[in-house]
């Protein structure tokens, strides 16, 4: 069994509130272990998804198909008119309600300076997306990377 203080999750960044919609496909490396039917989402082999936070560190949503934690995707997002897309791994998953729906805790894949920029990109996106992108308050320079947008 695993050590009590190694199942505690802290988060590393702070989250901001948002309100998105993504569409979210099975990441390369594990096509073969989940497979989505051609009744799920649009049909393409992705699902629709809504963003509901955004941080340095990963992104949250809110979808109606569980997808299992380890799993490798690929967010698609469009703000502002720019396509953006995350690769990302997820890393928690809670069933918000019966309808069903589930939040989805996803880490960036990017290390370093490539998630930064990543990071960066979202979160100044976010920021000119006004009501229809963000939720609450905006991102300060610390979490935007130290950049202006």
């Amino acid at each position: 069994m695993r050590d009590r203080a190694e199942q505690l999750v802290v988060r590393q960044h702070e989250r901001r509130e948002c309100r998105v919609p993504v569409t979210v496909r099975i990441g390369d490396g594990d096509t073969e272990r989940v497979v989505l039917s051609r009744s799920a989402g649009d049909g393409s082999g992705a699902i629709t998804a809504t963003m509901v936070d955004a941080s340095a560190g990963g992104v949250g949503l809110e979808a109606g198909m569980f997808l299992p934690r380890g799993v490798r995707v690929v967010v698609a997002v469009r703000l502002n008119g720019e396509a953006m897309e995350l690769p990302a791994r997820v890393q928690r998953v809670l069933m918000n309600s019966r309808r069903p729906t589930y939040y989805l805790g996803l880490a960036f894949l990017a290390t370093g300076a490539a998630r930064t920029e990543l990071a960066d990109r979202l979160v100044c996106a976010l920021d000119g997306a006004g009501a229809s992108g963000a939720g609450t308050g905006g991102a300060s320079a610390g979490e935007a990377g130290g950049r202006s947008c």
